[in-house]
């Protein structure tokens, strides 16, 4: 059986990377660009690059011809990490790039390659590794952008010392740069490709041509130092993991930098194939920058993370005082900081979710498992305050160090682990 999953694993890579090798970079691009506008509410300018089914106009994620946002990125980080064809003498077949079949077509080679992957490396104990590949990529384009996280990363991010070493290193404030993003992000729902808009964004907003050269810069990454970049992501992945790299865990270079630009006709202009990370680079991604600083900049970076949250929480529900969990250990030299925020209610205590901070990753944890009365007063208290809860913090909780940061609820019911 092995051998037959390996043969059919061959056989559908094989598929999915002479696509990519005879893809022109800027036509698909262009084309990816149309696919998610088509199926994010904007076909009016999505029509224009590409020929469609009426069908696939739609924001239905379980249609026939729905493609999920995630594998875009996917295709994406592909199409940089693949070598090009070389065109031979005679008869030579370049990749259609005008039509929605033909992307159709490349995704489900994806998700085939995705599912023989997981058949031939796929085992009882590594079944929860599979969680990403099978959900946790989709929570965080499921959620969108929303206006929310621009305030939670302005208070993150943008100020104190984390905000002078961002204006330090990149002459422009954190506020700046995302007043700016906001303009380029609606600009890059218009079109594809463009030119710097100049004094279309710099007039209205009153703002200089070099806090958007600055801005543009930020955002984007030149389309031969995207492959190099890339690739270098993936072979930094193989080495941590010390073993092949997987489909849907190549690490997404438009996670950093948002927009690829090149050369045309002696102007540069820029693409931001999913132009929802754009917010992305603005936001959660100003993490890359705070970390080429000295160690303390995270460590008031989480300081103020759990500020926000305690105002955060308490705005919602004013009944309710939220703090810090006090230090732990077996003895005073070996205590550590409690991986959760406390909320103290007038009648019964409860504990929130505060995420530990880690270079790649969030981890929800609860201190000690509750006895079955413990349980009974958290459900209780869990049942009255979920509606809003249960989305307050698990999406408040994600990406302070890292984009590809997850959380988990801590409220003991039914369908919610």
């Amino acid at each position: 059986m092995a051998g037959l999953d390996r043969f059919k694993l061959m056989q559908s890579r094989g598929r999915y990377r002479l696509w990519l090798k005879r893809a022109n970079d800027i036509d698909c691009l262009t084309l990816i660009w149309a696919v998610w506008a088509l199926q994010s509410g904007n076909e009016k300018a999505g029509r224009n690059y590409i020929k469609f089914p009426p069908q696939a106009v739609t924001k239905d994620m379980v249609g026939e011809y729905a493609i999920y946002k995630w594998e875009l990125e996917t295709l994406v980080t592909s199409l940089l990490t693949t070598p090009k064809d070389k065109p031979r003498d005679g008869k030579y077949r370049y990749t259609n790039l005008t039509t929605f079949d033909s992307l159709s077509q490349e995704i489900n080679n994806l998700r085939q390659l995705e599912g023989y992957e997981y058949a031939l490396t796929g085992t009882a104990e590594n079944i929860w590794e599979e969680m990403y590949r099978l959900c946790q990529r989709q929570f965080r384009w499921q959620r969108g952008y929303n206006s929310e996280q621009l305030y939670r990363y302005a208070y993150v991010y943008g100020q104190g010392e984390c905000g002078a070493f961002f204006e330090e290193q990149n002459g422009i404030s954190v506020s700046t740069f995302m007043q700016l993003s906001l303009a380029m992000f609606g600009l890059t729902m218009q079109k594809p490709w463009q030119v710097s808009p100049g004094d279309a964004v710099t007039k209205v907003l009153k703002l200089p041509q070099s806090d958007l050269d600055k801005t543009l810069a930020l955002h984007s990454i030149e389309i031969g130092e995207a492959r190099a970049k890339a690739k270098a992501m993936n072979d930094d992945a193989v080495a941590r993991l010390k073993a092949p790299l997987k489909t849907a865990y190549m690490p997404s270079v438009l996670r950093q930098s948002s927009m690829i630009r090149t050369a045309r006709d002696g102007q540069t202009i820029y693409c931001a194939p999913l132009p929802t990370l754009v917010m992305n680079r603005a936001t959660a991604a100003l993490y890359y920058d705070i970390r080429q600083g000295p160690d303390k900049l995270i460590t008031e970076a989480n300081a103020r993370f759990e500020a926000y949250i305690c105002k955060l929480v308490e705005a919602y529900h004013p009944r309710l005082t939220a703090f810090k969990g006090e230090r732990y250990g077996p003895s005073k030299a070996t205590e550590i900081d409690a991986p959760d925020l406390s909320c103290q209610g007038r009648r019964a205590g409860h504990r929130g979710n505060r995420v530990q901070g880690h270079k790649a990753y969030f981890r929800g944890s609860v201190r000690r498992r509750p006895d079955d009365r413990s349980k009974k007063r958290i459900r209780a208290v869990g049942q009255r305050h979920l509606p809003a809860l249960e989305v307050l913090l698990p999406c408040a909780a994600r990406h302070l160090q890292s984009p590809y940061g997850c959380a988990r609820r801590i409220w003991n019911r039914p369908n919610h682990g």
